[in-house]
């Protein structure tokens, strides 16, 4: 095999090996090979990396909420009609319980959390196998915290992502250009 057949035989995964192997067995061609190679980083496009949202955490340091191409498209998907007929898959009650919980892991000494916002957020995304767009909510929340007869909320909200499964995007520190 050679040098460059060996590299893409390598970058693949085990099931496309096989195919692979089956295929120049039968076929016992470079030309063949050639054409898988080429075909083959189309289907690794499936892990293309995407920035859903930017923010700042409590402390002011800049994050992003990331995740791919291959997760998003495994959410459901949903398209805005305007029909009146057509809501997201997972409802806007059903993600608040989860960025709610999701919010009491955060702040396990908290009495509970507050909700500032919900936003039903987009992400249009193209990429060399296609286009769609991902649907995605955003909730700002506070911790809470008991102070006599009333109570307090502490600092800047913290953003909450949740995709369309229930999948809750956790916060990563911004790349640095």
């Amino acid at each position: 095999m050679s040098a460059v057949a060996r590299v893409c035989f390598d970058s693949c995964t085990e099931g496309s090996r096989q195919l692979i192997l089956c295929l120049v067995r039968s076929v016992r061609a470079s030309p063949f090979l050639a054409l898988v190679c080429l075909v083959v980083p189309a289907v690794a496009e499936d892990h293309v990396a995407v920035v859903l949202l930017e923010s700042t955490d409590a402390n002011g340091r800049k994050v992003e909420f990331r995740s791919d191409t291959k997760t998003l498209l495994a959410a459901p998907q949903w398209a805005l009609s305007g029909d009146g007929r057509d809501d997201p898959p997972l409802s806007v009650a059903a993600a608040a319980k989860i960025a709610r919980d999701a919010g009491m892991r955060m702040f396990p000494s908290s009495d509970g959390v507050s909700f500032g916002s919900v936003q039903l957020a987009r992400k249009p995304l193209s990429y060399p196998r296609g286009g769609f767009i991902a649907w995605f909510y955003v909730f700002s929340l506070e911790p809470v915290f008991p102070t006599g007869p009333a109570t307090i909320r502490a600092g800047p909200d913290t953003k909450i992502v949740v995709l369309m499964d229930g999948t809750v995007v956790p916060p990563t520190p911004a790349k640095q250009i």
